[in-house]
């Protein structure tokens, strides 16, 4: 009905000694306070927070992976932040920007956007491989294309072409000039 008090400070390093040990189960009704590490020594471990509503944890014992519940949230400052899975898609969200700092950000596969893709670097293009916006396939616009200096084309017998057949070119003849077809 009083205290436990327990003075030893052995220090827990496996689930056999330490100064407090049981081969049951422990059930705490109110707060615990852990002064140092806490280690969840079995693969497979489960971290349930919750009671109705569970937000679960599990330790896949393979590839130093712990995993969340499909569509549960890890919020970040309030409710509206925050990233989740369904098991097939992974969401960040934010209700303001969600910014990232790296020399170099990897993406493998497609990027879609529903808004403006900019870039604030002012690096001049003098090749295909520098300039602030660089592609190694083609480049395909819907819309009007604006430039505000000079467009370059490369290659010897470079083709400008206009019209949806093609049907106006100017073609570049490697020597003296370039040749205009219509």
């Amino acid at each position: 009905a009083g205290l436990l008090n327990v003075n030893n400070a052995t220090e827990a390093t496996s689930t056999t000694d330490g100064s407090l040990q049981t081969d049951g189960g422990l059930s705490v009704v109110k707060s615990v306070v852990i002064g140092d590490d806490l280690d969840l020594l079995s693969d497979s471990c489960i971290i349930n927070v919750g009671s109705t509503s569970k937000f679960t944890l599990t330790d896949q014992s393979s590839n130093n992976c712990l995993m969340a519940t499909a569509d549960h949230r890890l919020a970040f400052g309030d409710a509206g932040e925050y990233i989740y899975g369904d098991g097939t898609d992974m969401k960040i969200i934010s209700s303001g920007d969600v910014d990232m700092t790296a020399t170099l950000f990897d993406v493998t596969g497609a990027i879609t956007a529903s808004g403006i893709i900019k870039t604030d670097d002012a690096t001049e293009a003098t090749s295909t491989t520098d300039g602030s916006l660089q592609t190694d396939g083609g480049l395909s616009v819907v819309k009007d294309a604006i430039f505000g200096n000079d467009v370059k084309l490369l290659t010897d017998a470079s083709v400008f072409s206009m019209g949806v057949g093609s049907d106006f070119t100017i073609t570049h003849d490697n020597t003296t000039g370039a040749t205009l077809a219509a």
